[in-house]
């Protein structure tokens, strides 16, 4: 439980009115819906406004409940919903107009109902959903809240919160223009068509474990063939079943009558009025948008609850974090610059130098640069020759002379034909058998691995090879050459032809 969900100002009331009690939740919605305490007033044969005098009273005698915001329920049984196109010339038009138009009675007076209504356009076709109850049901309510000196934030459907809770836990495809969820309860049902989870139409059901199957496909039916009617064309792009784990019936490849529809299968929430009364808490907010049945009994809107206290919180705790990494950034700055201004210090005679004076040293260096490198550019390091040579001589190969060229030229970048070559004369002892020895191949593969030789000159042939008999105080010998050679030369040596 977050540091956000126990801040008194985030948290809310709702009361769920129900057939057989009333159901009261004080909820926390600061880091999404979060139950905390829970009361349950029994109607026992009171009508809805007694049984609201009573839950009232309860939760007066509570602490933590007092003054919190609260919204209050009304089961769908005693409200009137349905949805309509709206036409051009009723396109601002008020929800009494709109509601006559849907009704078209001449005995029905529009004005002993309270309306709400609501717009969407889930397509080309915008629709207005509306909702009503008769005053001489709602009037009651209105007389128990005034008398607890209270008033509720909103008076909306129970279908409108169960739809709530089910969106804030489960979000709905975003590819499905319009869906159909489905929630569960012990003995009741309902399904809702939404659009941008706006309800459009409800339609409520007894749940009948043995054959919820082909209730559920009767329901679907219904709902799309009527959809059409209220101006729905496209038929639901998903199904949503909400509640009653426990029915393997009901499962994510459910039969719908042929059509290929996306069904989602979801444990929570339940259509039960726990489960209402958390939807209404989450919703008791002072940017509500839906259905309020009773907008003058909303209390006036205290300052303190206009600050949005927990999102200052988090932008202050964003900004301490923000100011603590640019504050140890603005250090790690500070000792950077103070290590280069130490350097600047130990070069105090720089300062004691004009530009003019500065700028031709450098012009100076520059050409002693560009001396070495036209110098050092074609030229070989013998050293490292004679060092890697030395490491490949076995110790029956004596080397008896080494003679490296290389002709010097002034311009480093064109080194083309320049002369470059090491003459190596080789000596070895052979024996009886008269076979050249294996050590000779052994040296002139270990050349042809050398880093500076395969650098420099890494064409490494051998020729020149001579016998000498030897007599009786010498052993016969061999002579052989070894030419180390650049690239270049070898393929200047190549005969041309065709």
């Amino acid at each position: 439980m977050g540091l956000a969900s126990r801040l008194p100002l985030r948290q809310t009331i709702g009361v769920a009115i129900g057939e057989d009690a009333i159901v009261a939740v004080r909820a926390s919605s600061a880091l999404g819906p979060d139950l905390r305490e829970k009361l349950i007033v029994p109607m026992e044969g009171d009508t809805a406004d007694d049984g609201l005098r009573r839950a009232l009273g309860e939760m007066a005698k509570r602490k933590t409940w007092r003054g919190l915001p609260f919204a209050i329920g009304l089961p769908p049984l005693n409200l009137f919903f349905s949805t309509r196109p709206i036409k051009s010339i009723h396109h601002n038009a008020s929800p009494q107009v709109m509601l006559h138009e849907v009704l078209r009675s001449s005995s029905l007076n529009i004005d002993d109902m309270e309306i709400a209504m609501r717009k969407v356009q889930p397509a080309k076709q915008a629709l207005a959903s509306l909702v009503a109850c008769r005053r001489k049901y709602l009037a009651p309510i209105t007389a128990a809240l005034g008398e607890s000196h209270v008033g509720p934030e909103q008076v909306e459907p129970s279908p409108c919160a169960l739809l709530r809770l089910a969106v804030m836990r489960h979000k709905t495809p975003r590819s499905a223009a319009t869906a159909l969820r489905v929630f569960l309860g012990e003995k009741q049902g309902i399904a809702l068509l939404t659009a941008r989870d706006v309800p459009l139409m409800w339609r409520a059901f007894d749940v009948h474990p043995d054959r919820l199957a082909g209730t559920l496909r009767a329901v679907y039916r219904s709902i799309v063939s009527l959809g059409r009617f209220l101006g729905v064309d496209e038929t639901p792009g998903a199904v949503l079943v909400h509640g009653r784990p426990d029915l393997g019936s009901v499962h994510e490849g459910q039969d719908w009558k042929g059509e290929t529809v996306k069904t989602v299968r979801f444990d929570d929430p339940s259509y039960d009025p726990e489960a209402i009364a958390l939807g209404l808490a989450i919703g008791c907010q002072p940017t509500f948008e839906g259905f309020n049945l009773a907008p003058s009994l909303r209390p006036s809107v205290k300052l303190a609850r206009q600050v949005p206290w927990v999102m200052i919180g988090v932008e202050a705790l964003v900004l301490a974090g923000v100011s603590f990494f640019m504050n140890d950034t603005a250090h790690d700055v500070e000792t950077a610059i103070a290590t280069l201004r130490m350097e600047q210090d130990s070069f105090e005679w720089v300062r004691k130098r004009t530009l003019k004076e500065l700028t031709e040293e450098r012009k100076q260096l520059d050409n002693r640069v560009s001396a070495l490198a036209k110098f050092l550019g074609p030229s070989v390091s013998w050293t490292s020759c004679a060092r890697e040579v030395s490491a490949c001589l076995p110790a029956t190969v004596n080397l008896t002379s080494l003679n490296g060229v290389a002709e010097y030229t002034a311009d480093a970048a064109k080194t083309a034909g320049v002369k470059k070559s090491l003459t190596l004369q080789v000596e070895t002892t052979i024996p009886e058998t008269g076979i050249i020895p294996r050590e000779v191949d052994e040296f002139v593969g270990g050349l042809r691995k050398q880093t500076t030789l395969k650098k420099a000159l890494p064409i490494i042939e051998m020729g020149g090879l001579t016998y000498n008999s030897g007599n009786r105080n010498s052993e016969p010998k061999a002579t052989f050459t070894v030419t180390c050679k650049p690239p270049e030369a070898s393929k200047k040596a190549q005969p041309k032809g065709g």
